[in-house]
């Protein structure tokens, strides 16, 4: 596997993790807390983003995830009880920033740009939550080292040394280190590899050797390595004191294990006749070490994996055009004019048959692209919270028909017009003041709607607000201004509706985050006029 195909799904793992992680955030706000297997899963996904970042050298990304996971492990091992009612919103805003701070530095490393280095203040943000989760001031967070006894036992913790044993048992080499890896961190044969490079900066090939051996070329020993570990074994032993320090700081290392050689006692015919049991024992010590809770949610992961795959859009589409030239090809042999007048029992019973094959094919290989709007549509939960907390409105966001399916190109497109429309609800439709709500006989929680229906020929994408509606007046005496209506015209209301799509048009006074530039509706009609679509809008007063 190359550099870049290693890279790739880093960059696709992660994202795949950040939009899980924040879809339970978001969940888990409205109920004012984490269930215990949210926990767990928020555990496992910083775990895994610590540790592929710190495989992949991005140091501060390994770092603030780092400290998330120390977060969580506090709160795993003492449950919700452990954060107080008034430090919850806090702890979902440090999530909901870490997604973002996550999601930028991806753009980045996509982008090839350096990565922000500056994030003191976030973890000066996660550092307070923590203190206050031990029921510290964050003042007082310096002295937390001095509790060295649940830091060995935490999986978050650095690398611990196990009380050495036996060695395994080669003379020439008698100073041996055993490293295991986290549980569930993957590719533990390149993580291995990255360590013998680390040494070979000061000890050379010749001083020390390594099992397994083929760890840079063959992944298999990735199993070998989560069963026994990986075993260093040095001729000096300044050698082995000095790897110690590169084991430490190395990413997802859970545990290392110093062994001495230790000759077996020539009276112990039988210890001589089984060495291999003896080997086999050697890495037992570590294994109560190891996070138990862990090892589940990594095997169910791997499980989930296993019915789904990344399979890059060039590849589907060159599949698709091989599919059209094999269609087109079946037509050709079967309609053939060196078959006319000829009466062919058996190759019309197997054209019959190739033909609808060939459909099948067809059809299997256009699904291939179509992927459900869910994703797309889970994102607006994010924008409704962050704009109902800045506009100070109660809105609640209701989605139907998430697994409506559509090309993938097009549900990457539909995302900015759905959010400007979402954002257009958010500002203009529903009430500023909850008080009108209630006089016009209206729940005083807003509700937006999103929904996606296939009805055969198309997709229809509707986004509902039970808001004010829009105001006809003001929308024309805007228009008249802007010069794009005229005074001694008679406008219906739908002509008075699609000034709301012209370029530049918006109805607020001022330029607000959200509004008032004129760009919202304008860049949902170009959007969805690019992909072949058409934009309607419908509005009710008072509804």
């Amino acid at each position: 596997m190359s550099s870049n195909d290693i890279l790739d799904m880093y960059i696709y793992e992660t994202n795949s993790l950040l939009e899980q992680l924040e879809t339970i955030v978001l969940d888990a706000e409205k109920e004012n807390t984490f269930s215990q297997d949210n926990v767990n899963e928020i555990f496992r996904i910083m775990h895994t983003i610590k540790g592929s970042s710190a495989m992949m050298e991005f140091d501060t990304l390994a770092t603030v995830s780092h400290r998330i996971e120390d977060m969580f492990f506090l709160i795993r091992e003492g449950t919700m009880s452990v954060v107080k009612d008034a430090d919850r919103p806090a702890l979902f805003d440090v999530m909901l920033h870490a997604v973002d701070y996550f999601r930028e530095e991806m753009e980045k490393v996509e982008a090839e740009e350096p990565l922000n280095k500056d994030v003191d203040s976030f973890l000066a943000n996660i550092n307070s939550l923590i203190a206050k989760i031990k029921g510290e001031e964050p003042a007082a967070e310096a002295p937390a080292p001095a509790a060295p006894a649940p830091a060995e036992t935490a999986p978050a913790a650095p690398p611990a040394a196990v009380p050495a044993g036996p060695g395994t048992g080669n003379p020439d080499f008698p100073y041996e280190l055993r490293v295991f890896f986290d549980d569930g961190c993957g590719m533990e044969n390149l993580r291995a590899y990255m360590l013998i490079t680390s040494i070979q900066s000061f000890c050379s090939e010749a001083d020390f050797l390594y099992e397994p051996a083929a760890v840079e070329s063959d992944a298999s020993t990735s199993e070998q390595i989560i069963d026994n570990g990986f075993l260093l074994m040095f001729k000096n032993a300044d050698d082995r004191e000095r790897s110690i320090p590169v084991i430490r700081e190395a990413g997802s290392v859970h545990s290392y294990q110093p062994h001495d050689y230790v000759p077996a006692p020539p009276q112990e015919e039988e210890a001589e006749e089984a060495p291999v049991p003896q080997a086999a024992a050697a890495p037992k010590p570590a294994a109560p070490a190891k996070p138990a809770p862990a090892a589940p949610a990594a095997n169910n992961q791997q499980h989930q994996k296993e019915s789904l795959i990344s399979v890059g859009l060039s590849k589907l589409d060159q599949l698709s055009a091989i599919v059209g030239e094999i269609v087109i090809t079946e037509a050709m042999v079967t309609a053939s004019p060196d078959l006319k007048g000829l009466h062919l029992d058996a190759f019309s019973k197997s054209a019959r048959q190739l033909r609808k094959l060939t459909d099948e094919l067809q059809d299997v290989s256009m699904s291939l692209r179509m992927i459900p709007v869910s994703n797309t549509f889970q994102k607006m939960n994010r924008i409704v919270r962050d704009m109902s907390k800045k506009l100070n409105k109660q809105v609640k966001l209701t989605l139907i028909g998430e697994n409506t399916e559509v090309d993938k190109t097009i549900v990457d497109s539909i995302g900015d017009p759905i959010m400007h429309m979402v954002r257009n609800s958010m500002d203009h439709g529903i009430e500023e003041n909850v008080q009108d709500r209630i006089d016009a006989g209206k729940d005083p929680v807003g509700e937006i709607v999103l929904s996606a229906e296939d009805t055969g020929s198309e997709v229809i994408i509707q986004i509902k607000d039970d808001g004010a509606g829009v105001n006809d007046e003001a929308v024309l005496k805007k228009a008249i201004k802007n010069g794009i209506a005229f005074p001694d015209v008679e406008y219906s209301h739908k002509e008075i509706l699609n000034f709301l799509m012209a370029p530049g048009f918006s109805t607020n006074q001022q330029v607000t985050e959200f509004s008032g530039r004129g760009v919202g509706m304008d860049v949902v009609k170009s959007g969805v006029e690019s992909l072949g679509g058409t934009v309607s809008i419908t509005s009710e007063q008072g509804k």
